[in-house]
């Protein structure tokens, strides 16, 4: 009932109690034993209608005097059930888990970087001085260098944690390569070759990306009017080759990466400190020296978000006494690995052009060095057939464990009259001060 109403109630009992009084009406019939039904009952029906159908309203037992005048207002429960201060415990934040990279040994956070779960690209790139500098290099995973006809050198550059929107200039293909890349599986980028060694590679798992197979595709180029010789201008586009044959298999793991937490496991760890080393093939010289290189990953091995690098203790790579840099971002190449392999060429092929044809044997053991965290090693290593992995161990036979980031290997011709020299500079002492 609203306040109207109450007020309209209160003033019909009003009347109802005036009437008795002045109509000089007995006690017993106006007294305050007197219901208000029986008060009514001896009211004329002058009473306006409005204050007869209010004053009916006190007939209807709600208790709305006594709840208007006497209700006292509900106390509230206090009593402690524990349920307010019992609340549930809130879930635990989940541990990230992270996923490591099987051709880098990088760590990435799980399903933050779609590339893991796609198909390796591997491309033979070309090293003849006017082809440098090359795009896309300095973020390969591994990085072969092998010597070819005239004592230059070629590399075969591996990318799976990173893919290059753009990679080359892109050269032939050669005896040795489908060794080198059949275990990586996914797809292989050159720019052609002599039959039998494109027949080769057809004849592998791999996907085989060459100018006239992609014709139409959009997926290699030409890169006309950089200022290099039209030989050196054909180039590749990765992440588009990566797309269209994403069906191929990822990788299987290739090199032991240690846990940086555990440094000590590192199997350079124990080895002898060095400033720099030199290789020098017939007509190329590769020189590495400690120092401070860009990496995309912290120093725990962790990648970073794209774009943003890291300064940290690597090898940096110079080319033919010239500082060797990513065409795409101007920095020096850097590695966190450099193993070298001592290798022999088998010279039996014969192009009626250029002459013999060298290729590195790959499928038997040899030895060799591991660079690592400004130490190195000796080494041996072993390849059973075409399409297993490459194995590195110590001279004690256990695995070779190497730093998460980077690797370069290089192939170094011996046994023959043009073979690779090699040479390792020692750390210089330091210089104590005068007074």
């Amino acid at each position: 009932m609203n306040s109207r109403l109450l007020k309209d109630y209160a003033k019909t009992r009003l009347s109802v109690a005036g009437y008795c009084v002045n109509s000089n009406l007995p006690t017993s019939l106006c007294g305050s034993s007197l219901s208000t039904r029986s008060r009514l009952a001896i009211m004329p029906s002058k009473l306006s209608k409005p204050l007869s159908l209010l004053a009916l309203l006190t007939l209807i037992p709600i208790g709305l005097t006594s709840c208007a005048t006497e209700a006292e207002p509900e106390t509230p429960d206090t009593t402690d059930t524990g349920a307010s201060e019992q609340q549930p415990e809130p879930e635990p934040e989940p541990e990230p888990v992270y996923v490591q990279a099987p051709l880098s040994g990088i760590s990435y956070l799980e399903d933050s970087n779609p590339f893991l779960e796609g198909p390796a690209l591997t491309a033979k790139i070309d090293n003849y001085p006017p082809a440098r500098p090359q795009t896309g290099i300095g973020s390969a995973d591994i990085v072969y260098v092998q010597r070819v006809e005239g004592g230059i050198t070629r590399f075969v550059s591996i990318w799976h944690s990173s893919i290059p929107d753009t990679f080359g200039p892109l050269r032939s293909i050669r005896p040795m390569d489908p060794n080198i890349v059949s275990p990586y599986d996914g797809v292989f980028a050159y720019s052609g070759g002599q039959d039998p060694f494109v027949f080769a590679s057809l004849e592998t798992d791999l996907y085989n990306a060459y100018e006239d197979s992609e014709v139409g595709a959009e997926t290699l180029f030409r890169n006309e009017g950089i200022g290099k010789p039209y030989e050196h201008t054909l180039y590749g586009r990765g992440t588009l080759l990566i797309e269209t044959h994403s069906e191929l298999p990822a990788p299987t793991p290739h090199l032991n990466y240690i846990d940086l937490e555990n440094r000590s496991e590192l199997s350079t760890a124990n080895g002898t400190e060095f400033d720099y080393f030199e290789i020098t093939y017939e007509e190329a010289t590769s020189r590495w020296d400690v120092g401070s290189g860009e990496f995309s990953f912290d120093t725990q091995g962790m990648a970073l978000p794209t774009g943003e690098m890291s300064v940290q203790t690597g090898l940096l790579r110079t080319q033919d006494e010239e500082i060797m840099v990513d065409e795409r971002t101007g920095v020096q190449i850097a590695a966190k690995n450099l193993i070298v392999m001592n290798t022999t060429l088998d010279f039996s092929f014969k192009d009626p052009k250029y002459g013999s044809v060298p290729e590195t044997v790959l499928l038997t053991q040899g030895d060799g060095w591991a660079f690592s965290d400004g130490k190195y090693i000796e080494i041996l290593w072993s390849k059973e057939s075409r399409t297993d992995h490459i194995q590195f161990t110590t001279l004690d036979g256990d695995p070779l464990k190497l730093l998460p980031g980077p690797t370069w290997i290089e192939f170094r011709d011996i046994g023959n009259s043009n073979e690779a020299g090699m040479d390792i500079y020692p750390k210089p002492e330091p210089v104590e001060p005068t007074e």
